[in-house]
């Protein structure tokens, strides 16, 4: 038997949430640390950041569009 393996799958928490936008906003400007980058991976599974990165690209995205529609007759 598996002395260390746990059945339950890790919680998405409020600030776990907070710490993978903040990560992803921090790479998607560059600013992020590799020490930082390192840490987040280490912590969290890469599909989270690669969901949350999609979503903030797409709202990204149409608030640049809707910006242009508005500012552009």
């Amino acid at each position: 038997m598996a002395g260390n393996i746990s059945l339950v799958a890790p919680t998405f928490g409020e600030k776990q949430g907070m710490s993978i936008v903040k990560s992803v906003l921090g790479a998607l400007f560059g600013v992020q640390s590799e020490k930082t980058r390192e840490h987040d991976f280490k912590q969290q599974r890469a599909r989270d950041f690669i969901i949350v990165g999609v979503i903030l690209i797409i709202a990204m995205l149409l608030g640049v569009a809707s910006l242009v529609h508005w500012l552009v007759p």
